[in-house]
C-alpha cells in the first residue's frame, strides 16, 4: 500500500477518535474541528512550506471575501486583488524555475509549495462565488476547504457547495463498509493496476531509453500511459472519496468512465470532472460571455485548454498537451456543426459500429496526448515518428486489441455488473476483498510509486 494511503487512513482514524472525544454538544462542529486539526498536522508532516503558504493564501481569501461583503460597490476591486494575488502566488511558487531557465538563469534548491495548484483554484472559486452569488462564507468552512487533507494534494477541486457534510440523502456514502470498500478499490487501482503496469512495462522501457524502443513499442506506449494515469489518478480519487465519507464529508466524483467517451468533448465531461467544470465556469465562460461568434468560442477553447496544460506543469510539453486537446475540441465542434447540417454525415454517424469506432478514435487521440504529458516535447514527437514506421499488421493488431479492451471495459463498467456485485452473497464478496488485499500486499513488495498528480 502506498505511504499516502496509509497516511490518509491514519488521519481518518484520528479524526474519528477525536470527534468522539471532543468536548462539544455540536457533533458537526466537533468533527470539523477534528478534521481541521488533523489536516494541519498532516500538512505540516508532508511539507511545512505547503502548510504555511496555504494558510497565508486562505487568510488573504478570507480578507477578500469579507471586503466583498462589506463593500459591494468595491466588489470588483476586491475580486481583482484576490484573484491577482492567488495567481501570482501560483506563478511564483510553481513556475519560477521554468521561467528563470528560459531567461538563462538557474534557480537552485527551489521548493514548490505542496498542493499549490489545487489550493489556488479552490480559493479563486470561493472569491468568484462570493462576488457572483453573494454567498456567506464561514471561516471554518473556508479553512476546511483549503486544508481538507484527503483532497489537498491531488483534488478533486472542491467548492464550498460541493464539500459538504453527508446528509440523509447520502445513505450509501454514510455506510462505513461502503467507504472502506471505496478506499480498497482505489488502493487496488493504484497498487495492483497502475504500479504493476509501471514497474513491469513502462518503467523498464523508460530505463532502456525511449530512443531505443521499436516501432511496435512506440505504437503501444501512448495507450499504456493512458491506462497508467487513469488507474493512478482515479485510484487516488477513490481513496479521497472513501476517506471523506469515513469522516462524514461528501467528496465529489472526478471520473465517469472517461475512456468510453464518444468524442473529446464527452471525454472532458467525464475526465477530472472538477477541473473541467472549473475551466468551463471560471475561465472559458469569462472569456466568451453570451452569444459569442464561433471564431471567438474556438479561440477561447484553445486558450483555455492551453492554460489548463500549463496548470498541470511548467514546460512546453504541458502547453502542447493542452493545445492538443483545445484543437481537438474545436474539431469536435466543427464536426458537430457538419452533422447538424448534413444528412449524409448523420447517416454515417448512425451506421452500425459507429459508436464503438468513435470511442476507439477518441481513446487513440487522448492517448497520443499523454505522450506530450509524460515526455519532453521532442521525445514525444520522436516516439510518434517511429510509431508511424510500424508495419500494417502491427497497426491492425494494436487497433484490434484496443477495440476489444474498450468493448470489455464497457461490459465491466455497466450498471448491470455493479448490481450483480451488490447481489453477491457477503461471504463471496469477503473472499474477493481478501484476495484483493493479498494482491496489495504482494504489490507492496516493490517500492510504491507516488501518485502522478502529487506533482501538480
Amino acid at each position: 500500500m502506498s505511504p499516502l494511503s496509509l497516511d490518509v487512513l491514519l488521519g481518518c482514524a484520528i479524526v474519528l477518535l477525536a470527534a468522539r472525544l471532543w468536548p462539544s454538544a455540536d457533533e458537526l462542529g466537533a468533527r470539523r474541528a477534528a478534521v481541521l486539526a488533523v489536516s494541519v498536522a498532516m500538512l505540516a508532516y508532508w511539507q511545512p512550506l505547503g502548510l504555511v503558504v496555504t494558510l497565508a493564501l486562505t487568510a488573504v481569501t478570507w480578507l477578500v471575501v469579507g471586503g466583498i461583503r462589506a463593500s459591494p460597490a468595491r466588489a470588483g476591486a476586491w475580486t481583482a486583488f484576490g484573484v491577482t494575488t492567488l495567481v501570482l502566488a501560483l506563478v511564483v511558487g510553481r513556475y519560477t524555475p521554468w521561467l528563470a531557465g528560459m531567461l538563462g538563469h538557474g534557480v537552485g534548491g527551489w521548493i514548490v509549495p505542496l498542493g499549490i495548484s489545487f489550493t489556488v483554484f479552490r480559493l479563486i472559486g470561493v472569491i468568484l462565488d462570493a462576488r457572483a452569488l453573494r454567498t456567506a462564507v464561514g471561516a471554518g468552512e473556508l479553512f476546511l476547504l483549503a486544508l481538507f487533507f484527503p483532497t489537498f494534494r491531488s483534488g478533486p477541486i472542491e467548492s464550498l457547495r460541493s464539500l459538504r457534510p453527508l446528509a440523509g440523502a447520502d445513505t450509501e456514502q454514510r455506510d462505513t463498509g461502503w467507504a472502506l470498500g471505496r478506499i480498497l478499490v482505489g488502493v487496488c487501482r493504484k497498487v495492483i493496476l497502475a504500479d504493476t503496469l509501471f514497474t513491469t512495462v513502462i518503467g523498464p522501457w523508460q530505463t532502456e531509453g525511449i530512443a531505443q524502443l521499436r516501432p511496435i513499442q512506440c505504437l503501444v506506449l501512448p495507450f499504456l500511459y493512458g491506462l497508467y494515469i487513469y488507474w493512478d489518478f482515479a485510484g487516488y480519487t477513490d481513496v479521497a472519496i472513501g476517506a471523506g465519507a469515513l469522516m462524514g464529508w461528501r467528496v465529489s466524483e472526478n471520473f465517469d468512465r472517461p475512456y468510453l467517451s464518444r468524442n473529446l468533448s464527452d471525454f472532458w465531461r467525464r475526465w477530472h470532472m472538477t477541473l473541467s467544470e472549473w475551466i468551463r465556469l471560471r475561465l472559458f465562460m469569462k472569456m466568451v460571455g453570451r452569444r459569442s461568434p464561433t471564431w471567438q468560442l474556438n479561440i477561447a477553447t484553445v486558450v483555455s485548454m492551453g492554460l489548463c496544460g500549463l496548470w498541470h506543469g511548467a514546460g512546453w510539453n504541458f502547453l502542447a498537451w493542452g493545445l492538443w486537446h483545445g484543437v481537438g475540441l474545436v474539431c469536435v465542434q466543427v464536426f458537430g456543426e457538419a452533422q447538424r447540417r448534413s444528412e449524409a454525415v448523420r447517416r454515417v454517424v448512425n451506421l452500425p459500429g459507429a459508436t464503438l469506432a468513435s470511442i476507439v478514435v477518441t481513446f487513440a487521440y487522448v492517448s497520443v496526448g499523454w505522450l506530450m504529458f509524460f515526455l519532453p516535447l521532442g521525445t514525444a514527437l520522436d516516439v510518434l515518428a517511429r510509431a508511424a514506421h510500424a508495419s500494417p499488421l502491427a497497426l491492425a493488431a494494436v487497433v484490434a486489441a484496443v477495440t476489444l479492451l474498450l468493448a470489455a471495459y464497457d461490459v465491466l463498467a455497466s450498471g448491470r455488473l455493479a448490481g450483480a456485485w451488490r447481489a453477491t452473497p457477503a461471504p463471496v464478496r469477503g473472499v474477493v476483498y481478501a484476495l484483493l488485499l493479498f494482491g496489495i500486499v504482494l504489490g507492496s513488495a516493490e517500492p510504491a510509486e507516488n501518485f502522478i498528480y502529487f506533482a501538480f
